[in-house]
C-alpha cells in the first residue's frame, strides 16, 4: 500500500541531494549550527546566488558533507564528544523523474565525531544492516545493493566531491552478510586504510609465535579484520653485528704469527669491547622482536549488556456492548435505534483495539529502537575512550627499548668483567703468550658468544615476561574500564528502558482515552441521527404500505376502466347498429309511404275508372234518374276516394309515427347509459389523479428522506475519519443539527 507523499519543492537540481532532519537538541535555531550555515553561504556567495538555509530541510551532498566536516572540527573539541542527527535521507531526482525518496537509502541517527569522514560508511552499514531494506517497499537484494552503491553512490561522489578511493568505504562479500544474518550481528564497514576498532574497541587476535627464534628479517604481521597491517615498530630488529669466523682466523694468524706486546694486546680487546659496546648501545637486538606471543584471548571485549526488560503495556477504553434478541433489526422497528447505536460500538470497539494494537506495536518499536541506538551511542561512546585508554601498541616499543638499554647495560658490564679476567689471565699467561695467545682469543671469542648467547636468551625470557605482565595489567585496567562503562550504560539502559516505557503507555493511555472521549462525545448525535433514521424508515415503510394500496386502488380502477370501457366500446358498436337500423327503418318508411301512395294513387284511377263506367251507365236511364244518380255516384264515388285516401294515410302516419317513437325511445336509454357510464369513467379517473398524486408526493417524500439519511450517513463517516479532531465534531453536529431542523421543517 503505496501512501500519499508531499511533494519535493526545492530549487536544488543535482542528480543526487540530501534531507535532514535534525534533532531537538541540535538544529537551525542553534547558534552554532546557523553559524556554520551562514559561513557556508558566505563561501558559496561568490560562486552562485543560492542560498543553503533557503533550501533547507534539502541540501546538496556537497554542501552537506561541509558541514557535517565544520560540526566535526569546530563544535567537537574533545575525542569523545560527538553530536547526533535524527535522520540523514537521499532524494534522487532526473530530467523525466521528479525528486523522490522512493527506495533511496537513509541513515537514523547519523553520529559526528572526530572519526567522521563522509556519508558513505553509515550509509554502507544502514542499507546492509538493517531489516527495513530487506523487507517492502525496498525488498533489495545483495547484488542490488552492489549495484546501488557501485553505480549511483559512489560515481556521484567521486564525480562531485573528487574523493580518493581510500574515502570509499569496502564493500562487504555476500559470505560475511550471509554469516551477520545468520549469527544475527551487525556487519561492520570499514575504509581501506582505517586500522579501526569495532564499536570504539579494536577487535585484534594476535597469534603466538610458534618458533621464537623466527627469522628477525621478516615483518611481523598481525591480522585486524582480514588486513594484514605492518607492526611499524620504531625499533629495527636485526642481530647484533658478529665478526666473520674467516676474519677472526685471519687475525688470530696475524696475531700467532707476529709478536704482540700488551699494548697490543689490550688495543685489541678495547677495540672489541668498544665495538660490542657500540652495537649493544644501538637498538638492534636479536629475539626480542618475538615478544609478541601471548596464550588465549586477551584483548577486551564489549559484551552484549543485559537489561531487565519491563513489558510494555497499555488498553485503551472500551464501549458497553449490549446482547438483543435478534441480530438485526429493520430501521421501522422500536429497536433500531439502541440496536444500531450498539452495533456502532462494536465497531469502534473494533477501532479502538486495532489502535491499541498499532499503538503498542510503535511504541515497543520505538523503545526498542532508541534502547538500540542509546547502546550502540553508549558502546561507541566508550570504545572510543577505552581506544583513547589504550596505549597497546607502543607499549611493546616501550618495554623493548627499556630492556634493551638494560640488556646493553648489563652486557657491557660483564664485558667489562670478562676483559678484566681475560686481562688479568693474559697478565699470568705473558710468558706463555706467544703459544697460549690463538687459544686465548679463542676461547675469548667462543665465551662471547656463549655470554651472549646466553645474555640474550635470559633478556629474552626478561622482556617476554616483563612485556606479557604489563600487557595483562594495561589490558586488565581496559576490562575493568569496558565492564565498568557497560555496567554503567546497562544501568542507565535499564532506567532508561523504564522511563521510555512509562513515558509510552502514559502518551498510549491519553490517546486511547482521547479516542474513547471523541467516540463518546459522538454517541449523542449518532442517537438522533439514528432515531431520526429510525422516523424516515417508519415514514418510507408507511409510505410504502400506502403506495402498495394505492397501486392495488389503481389497478382495480384500471381493470374497472377498461371494463367500462370495454362496455361504451359495445354500446357504440350497438349505437352504430342502431343507426344504422334507423336509417334502414327510415328508407323502409319512406318505400312504405311512396308504396302508400302509388297504392292510393291506383286506388284512385281504379274508383274514378268505376265512375266513369257508372257515369257510362247510368246515360241509358233517364235523365231523372241520371241527375240523382249522377249526384249520388257523385257523391259516393267522392265519398268513398276520401276514405280510401283517409285511410291508406292514417295508416301510413301511423306506421311512421310509431317507429320514430320507438327509435327515440330506445336511442334515450342509450344515450343516457352512455352519460352513465362517462359519468362513472370521469369520477375513476378524478379517483385516480388523486391516488397518482399521493402515490407521487410519498415518492418524493420517500427520496427526500433517503438523500437525507444519505446526507446524514456520509457526515458520520467523514466524522468517524476525523474522530482526533474536537473542531471537526463540532462542524459534524452543527451540519448534523442543521440537517435535522430542516428535515423537522
Amino acid at each position: 500500500m503505496r501512501f500519499f507523499r508531499k511533494k519535493i519543492r526545492t530549487k536544488i537540481e543535482d542528480r543526487l541531494f540530501l534531507r535532514i532532519d535534525w534533532n531537538e537538541d541540535f538544529n537551525l535555531k542553534t547558534d552554532a549550527l546557523k553559524n556554520l550555515v551562514e559561513r557556508i553561504d558566505q563561501e558559496h556567495a561568490s560562486r552562485s546566488n543560492k542560498s543553503v538555509i533557503k533550501d533547507f530541510p534539502y541540501i546538496t551532498i556537497q554542501n552537506a558533507e561541509e558541514l557535517f566536516a565544520l560540526i566535526r572540527d569546530d563544535l567537537l573539541s574533545n575525542e569523545d564528544d560527538y553530536i547526533v542527527i535524527d535522520k540523514v535521507q537521499l532524494v534522487y531526482q532526473d530530467e523525466e523523474t521528479p525528486a523522490s525518496i522512493e527506495n533511496q537509502a537513509f541513515v537514523n541517527k547519523l553520529v559526528i565525531n572526530k572519526d567522521y569522514r563522509n556519508l558513505l560508511k553509515p550509509l554502507v552499514a544502514t542499507v546492509f544492516n538493517e531489516p527495513v531494506f530487506d523487507q517492502e517497499p525496498y525488498e533489495q537484494t545483495y547484488e542490488s545493493k552492489i549495484e546501488y552503491f557501485q553505480e549511483n553512490i559512489f560515481p556521484f561522489y567521486e564525480d562531485e566531491l573528487e574523493i580518493d578511493s581510500t574515502d570509499i568505504p569496502i564493500l562487504p562479500s555476500l559470505e560475511d552478510v550471509t554469516a551477520a544474518k545468520v549469527n544475527n550481528t551487525k556487519l561492520k564497514i570499514k575504509y581501506p586504510d582505517e586500522n579501526h576498532y569495532l564499536n570504539g574497541v579494536r577487535n585484534q587476535t594476535e597469534e603466538p609465535n610458534s618458533d621464537i627464534n623466527q627469522s628477525d628479517s621478516q615483518p611481523i604481521v598481525e591480522e585486524d579484520h582480514g588486513q594484514n597491517v605492518m607492526l611499524n615498530d620504531s625499533l629495527e630488529m636485526q642481530e647484533p653485528p658478529v665478526l666473520p669466523e674467516k676474519k677472526v682466523q685471519t687475525t688470530t694468524q696475524q696475531v700467532s704469527n707476529s709478536t704482540v706486546n700488551d699494548e697490543e694486546t689490550g688495543s685489541l680487546l678495547d677495540d672489541l669491547a668498544s665495538s660490542w659496546e657500540s652495537n649493544s648501545q644501538n637498538k638492534h637486538l636479536t629475539n626480542l622482536d618475538n615478544v609478541n606471543s601471548f596464550e588465549g584471548n586477551v584483548d577486551v571485549k564489549l559484551n552484549d549488556i543485559p537489561v531487565s526488560t519491563t513489558e510494555l503495556s497499555f488498553t485503551f477504553p472500551r464501549f458497553e456492548i449490549v446482547t438483543f434478541e435478534k441480530s438485526s433489526y429493520e430501521p421501522y422497528e422500536t429497536e433500531y435505534p439502541a440496536w444500531k447505536l450498539n452495533e456502532q460500538k462494536k465497531q469502534w470497539n473494533d477501532f479502538l483495539e486495532q489502535q491499541e494494537k498499532i499503538n503498542l506495536r510503535w511504541a515497543k518499536k520505538s523503545v526498542s529502537q532508541a534502547i538500540e541506538a542509546f547502546e550502540n551511542t553508549e558502546k561507541e561512546a566508550l570504545g572510543h575512550k577505552i581506544a583513547k585508554s589504550d596505549h597497546r601498541d607502543n607499549l611493546k616499543q616501550e618495554v623493548l627499548v627499556e630492556v634493551k638499554k638494560r640488556q646493553a647495560k648489563d652486557l657491557k658490564s660483564r664485558l667489562a668483567n670478562l676483559k678484566q679476567e681475560h686481562e688479568s689471565n693474559l697478565e699470568e699467561l705473558k710468558e706463555e703468550y706467544e703459544q697460549k695467545v690463538r687459544i686465548a682469543k679463542a676461547d675469548y671469542e667462543e665465551a662471547k658468544q656463549i655470554r651472549t648467547k646466553e645474555i640474550e636468551s635470559e633478556y629474552y625470557k626478561i622482556a617476554h615476561d616483563e612485556y606479557q605482565e604489563k600487557y595483562f595489567a594495561l589490558t586488565a585496567g581496559l576490562q575493568k574500564i569496558a565492564d565498568e562503562g557497560l555496567a554503567m550504560i546497562a544501568k542507565e539502559k535499564s532506567a532508561r528502558l523504564d522511563f521510555l516505557n512509562q513515558e509510552k503507555t502514559e502518551t498510549a493511555e491519553k490517546v486511547g482515552q482521547q479516542l474513547f472521549e471523541s467516540c463518546q462525545s459522538r454517541l449523542g448525535d449518532l442517537e438522533k441521527s439514528y432515531l431520526q433514521e429510525h422516523q424516515v424508515a417508519r415514514t418510507e415503510h408507511n409510505l410504502a404500505r400506502k403506495e402498495a394500496l394505492n397501486i392495488d386502488l389503481v389497478a382495480k380502477a384500471k381493470e374497472h376502466s377498461e371494463q367500462m370501457k370495454n362496455e361504451v366500446q359495445k354500446l357504440k358498436q350497438d349505437n352504430q347498429r342502431l343507426q344504422a337500423e334507423k336509417q334502414a327503418a327510415a328508407e323502409r318508411l319512406i318505400d312504405q309511404k311512396q308504396e302508400t301512395v302509388n297504392h292510393t294513387a291506383n286506388m284512385l284511377k281504379e274508383f274514378q275508372a268505376q265512375a266513369t263506367q257508372q257515369k257510362v251507365l247510368e246515360t241509358k236511364e233517364p235523365v231523372e234518374e241520371k241527375s240523382v244518380g249522377k249526384q249520388q255516384s257523385s257523391t259516393s264515388g267522392s265519398s268513398l276516394g276520401k276514405v280510401a285516401l283517409g285511410v291508406f294515410l292514417g295508416i301510413g302516419v301511423s306506421a311512421g309515427s310509431f317507429g320514430v317513437y320507438s327509435y327515440n325511445q330506445h336511442l334515450a336509454q342509450q344515450n343516457a347509459a352512455i352519460q352513465r357510464i362517462s359519468d362513472r369513467l370521469e369520477s375513476q379517473e378524478s379517483q385516480n389523479k388523486v391516488l397518482l398524486s399521493q402515490r407521487d408526493k410519498a415518492i418524493k417524500e420517500k427520496e427526500k428522506a433517503s438523500s437525507q439519511a444519505k446526507a446524514n450517513s456520509k457526515k458520520l463517516d467523514s466524522t468517524k475519519a476525523n474522530s482526533s479532531s474536537n473542531s471537526n465534531f463540532d462542524n459534524t453536529n452543527q451540519a448534523t443539527s442543521s440537517a435535522n431542523t430542516t428535515s423537522s421543517k
